[in-house]
């Protein structure tokens, strides 16, 4: 499995999602739909956030102070490959999310990855 350390998430901003997924998903097309979708992640190298292997980052790391193991004594700061990873992973819901049908739209509101959009929509679709 990767980790962190080795991962270069891709963001590719001007790609054109329709020369990839032409459906708009419906309860009847989850297959097709979920096809395209695969197509388009994985020709972008970005299957990893749909089937979890590029799993979700700590949004905070401890900074060690002076070797004290005393949690109210740490300080925390930004995880910069959690901020990486979350706007990889935003992109790729948005594509999701522009690709559902108004009767699925609200199946991916509230949730905040694009592989919790797939379970949603999936489990939805009894697939």
């Amino acid at each position: 499995m990767a980790t962190p350390s080795n991962i270069q998430y891709p963001y590719p901003s001007t790609l054109n999602i329709g020369n990839f997924v032409s459906l708009k998903l419906t309860q009847n097309n989850y297959l097709m739909w979920k096809t395209q979708i695969n197509g388009l992640t994985e020709s972008q190298d970005m299957g990893g956030f749909l089937d979890r292997s590029y799993l979700k980052l700590k949004e905070f790391i401890s900074k060690n102070t002076a070797g004290n193991d005393d949690s109210a004594a740490r300080e925390f700061d930004i995880n910069l490959e959690y901020i990486l990873w979350r706007r990889s992973d935003r992109l790729i819901r948005g594509w999701i999310i522009g690709t559902l049908s108004d009767e699925l739209f609200e199946l991916a509101i509230g949730l905040e990855t694009s592989s919790e959009v797939c379970t949603s929509l999936a489990d939805y679709c009894a697939v």
